[in-house]
């Protein structure tokens, strides 16, 4: 089995997927890939825009360093931690989380750099050792919220893997990017003894040992969920009597780290004063970068007065689109916004 996606950007900078799929060498790392069944996960191009106009990344240098301290005021952080992508109009350039809130110019970036949006028609041209018949494609809608759990139990069937055990059920309906860009984060702290690390993170990323507890969107943000599940310990409960903060935000460390700290007790007491206002600061920060979210409506709206973005979005939607509408047209028929963009681009002909 494999899923419709392409190699991440590391590996060929920021040209066009088309413009990668055309390389000699890529076209020969394709044609290794054996027949095989494949799973090609589709989505209404424009919330595709809204995804990645939305994307919160960490800017906060310290943050990203996993240096943060609790000298450092609650609010410095949370007001500094998240940076949103753009488009340099003059350079003709994306511009990588360093805006203060979504910006529609990303849409430009997107549909320059392809390399991760809208490439499905070029990648399934790449594979060519795959026929139509054994690739499944399924709509975004049915792997969220209350259709998760039923789609993977089809999936499983339908490519021979684990099927989920019914007690798993309310674990897919969860947000999974609800503290995106804000958790983990690291706090580094000098105890009586020595430096230890403490972490906040999101517990959705820790629940079992199928389950990565931090997911890999940036170099800085790589910790395998094994090594978590095997060396750390949640210590909420130990220094709070609770499980949890807001439902989702647990702490922890280190098992080594923890013999060190329960020693400590007035380490303990500094860490516990700080957290108890550094994440009610944090879920307001949250609730705040939420606020800014641009809608799929308001996308159609910009792009309503933009006219030759319209078309060169137009351009490569179609393109990228092709594979899917000589295969399950059904599936664009029901896309509501690109319907909607379809018709402002024939109002403005």
């Amino acid at each position: 089995m494999i899923i419709f996606r392409p190699p991440p950007p590391l590996y060929f900078g920021y040209l066009s997927i088309r413009e990668y799929m055309q390389d000699k060498d890529s076209g020969k790392l394709y044609a290794l890939i054996p027949q095989t069944k494949a799973l090609n996960l589709v989505r209404d191009p424009i919330s595709v825009l809204k995804s990645g106009i939305n994307f919160r990344r960490k800017r906060l240098q310290v943050a990203q360093e996993e240096n943060l301290s609790l000298t450092l005021e609650p609010d410095f952080i949370c007001e500094n931690l998240i940076g949103y992508n753009g488009f340099d109009t003059q350079k003709n350039e994306s511009t990588f989380g360093k805006g203060d809130e979504p910006c529609f110019e990303t849409i430009r970036g997107s549909l320059k750099y392809n390399f991760t949006d809208f490439h499905d028609t070029d990648l399934r041209k790449a594979l060519i050792n795959i026929a139509d018949e054994d690739i499944l494609c399924i709509d975004m809608s049915d792997i969220v919220g209350e259709k998760a759990f039923e789609t993977m139990n089809t999936l499983a069937k339908e490519f021979h893997f684990p099927a989920p055990k019914p007690s798993d059920k309310e674990k897919f309906e969860v947000n999974v990017s609800y503290y995106e860009g804000l958790l983990p984060l690291v706090f580094r702290i000098q105890t009586e003894q020595e430096s230890i690390a403490l972490h906040l993170i999101d517990k959705i990323f820790a629940f079992d040992e199928r389950i990565y507890v931090k997911v890999p969107v940036d170099e800085v943000d790589i910790w395998q969920h094994k090594k978590a599940l095997d060396n750390f310990l949640d210590i909420t409960q130990f220094l709070f009597q609770q499980e949890c903060f807001y439902e989702r935000i647990i702490v922890c460390i280190e098992k080594k780290d923890f013999e060190i700290l329960k020693q400590d007790t007035k380490t303990c007491e500094q860490i516990k004063t700080y957290l108890l206002t550094f994440i009610p600061r944090l879920e307001e920060q949250r609730k705040i970068e939420e606020s800014k979210k641009i809608s799929e409506e308001q996308i159609l709206q910009y792009l309503g007065t933009h006219k030759e973005l319209a078309f060169e979005a137009k351009v490569v939607f179609a393109r990228h689109l092709e594979f899917l509408s000589s295969v399950r047209p059904d599936i664009i028929e029901s896309w509501k916004y690109y319907q909607e963009f379809l018709q402002i681009c024939e109002e403005m002909r």
